[in-house]
């Protein structure tokens, strides 16, 4: 398992090791639909403060998998939740 951003540079030093993920030095090779994906996902995400929209590629064409309502259920370092928060303009949140 590991992490990329959006424009597909890793985000290395994201993930805590379990016996479930392991990290690589491995890195993967940039999804050919990957503009469509983000696409996609930014539409999907627009009207949540939070939410991780997963993908499965099947014949080079993105497969919607899930969407996720929270992070990483403490599998992340820090600096991983660190780089989400400053994602995150909490101005924007209407009370």
């Amino acid at each position: 398992m590991d992490m990329y951003n959006t424009k597909w540079e890793r985000i290395k030093n994201s993930l805590k090791q379990n016996a479930h993920y392991g990290v690589t030095d491995t890195t993967l090779p940039k999804p050919a639909c990957l503009d469509q994906m983000l696409e996609m996902a930014s539409t999907l995400s627009k009207p949540f403060m939070e939410v991780r929209v997963d993908f499965y590629v099947i014949k080079n064409k993105p497969v919607i998998g899930e969407l996720t309502f929270t992070s990483g259920y403490g599998n992340y370092t820090d600096y991983f939740y660190n780089y989400l928060g400053e994602k995150i303009d909490l101005s924007k949140i209407k009370s």
